[in-house]
């Protein structure tokens, strides 16, 4: 009993410097809105539009992997030096659905807008516990083969993946 009042109060002290954490960005973003604001309505938009890309989505759900989703968002847009971190930030506002987007919609488009935004989503859904809860989902919900060889092929493939992902995950 004392290991699980333990384990709680570990958890809730955990939580409490995340939301910390929340509150000082929230003072930030406060303290910048009016400033971003002003700036803004001075500013004269660029007539250009982003080229289209091919981006997974992201809602924020259980059963989604947000691993999966960054490493796609990184590679197609975000580990790109020579794109502007506020471009950046407009095709990960774009990809971004549901209760995903309520973590950075209220964020200015600035380079720290992005960097807070990559934070806070960060802070929300790279937990490691999720992403395995979410392989070990996979993991039990594959289809059985039907007998046939690519079928079995398919389920060799299909297991190697997830039980790697999970190595890596767990190590």
């Amino acid at each position: 009993m004392d290991a699980v009042v333990q384990e709680n109060a570990d958890y809730k002290d955990t939580m409490h410097t995340k939301l910390q954490h929340f509150d000082n960005l929230i003072t930030i973003h406060k303290a910048n809105t009016n400033i971003a604001a002003t700036a803004s309505q001075n500013q004269i938009q660029p007539e250009f539009k982003l080229p289209s890309l091919c981006l997974p989505t992201f809602s924020g759900t259980e059963d989604e992997s947000w691993d999966n989703f960054w490493d796609k968002f990184v590679n197609s847009v975000g580990s790109n030096a020579n794109v502007a971190k506020t471009t950046k930030f407009t095709y990960l506002q774009g990809v971004l659905k549901n209760e995903s987007l309520k973590v950075v919609f209220n964020l200015t488009f600035t380079d720290d807008g992005y960097d807070n935004a990559v934070q806070l989503l960060k802070d929300n859904y790279a937990e490691p516990e999720r992403t395995i809860w979410h392989l070990t989902q996979k993991l039990l919900n594959i289809n059985p083969p039907d007998g046939t060889a690519d079928s079995l092929q398919a389920l060799r493939l299909e297991l190697d993946s997830l039980l790697k992902a999970l190595k890596n995950k767990v190590n």
